[in-house]
C-alpha cells in the first residue's frame, strides 16, 4: 500500500467506503454515500486528508485530521492494514498541531449517530 494525499477525484471511493464500513459493522449501511460526504465535508473535506491505495491503485483507506475528529475509513476486509498505515498519520498531525494524541484517534462512530449527537 502506499499513502499520498487525497484528491477530489477520491471521493466516490472515500464515501463507498463509509458505506461499506457500515455495512460490516451493523449488517446494513446506516449512512448513504451522501451522508457520509456531508461528514466527511463537516470535517474538512476529502483533500484535507491522506488515501492508502493498493498496486493497481484503488483507494483502500482515508484518513483526515478533522475539525472536530479524526476521520479514518477503511476497506472492511484490509482494516488491519490500512490502521498500520494510516494511524501513524493521523496521530503525527496531532503532534504537529501540539494536540494530545488520544484527542486525535478516530471514533468508531459512523456518520448517522455524530450528526445524532
Amino acid at each position: 500500500m502506499a499513502v499520498r494525499s487525497a484528491i477530489d477525484s477520491d471521493r466516490v471511493a472515500i464515501l463507498a467506503l463509509g458505506v461499506a464500513e457500515e455495512a460490516a459493522w451493523f449488517g446494513t449501511a446506516q449512512s448513504s454515500a451522501e451522508e457520509v460526504g456531508e461528514w466527511v465535508d463537516d470535517e474538512g473535506g476529502v483533500a484535507s486528508g491522506v488515501v492508502a491505495v493498493d498496486d493497481g491503485g484503488r483507494v483502500r483507506g482515508f484518513a483526515a485530521r478533522g475539525r472536530h475528529q479524526a476521520v479514518f475509513l477503511a476497506d472492511p476486509a484490509r482494516s488491519g492494514a490500512l490502521t498500520d498505515e494510516l494511524l501513524p498519520w493521523l496521530q503525527e498531525q496531532c503532534l504537529c498541531e501540539g494536540l494530545l494524541v488520544g484527542t486525535c484517534v478516530p471514533s468508531v462512530s459512523s456518520p448517522r449517530s455524530l450528526a445524532a449527537a
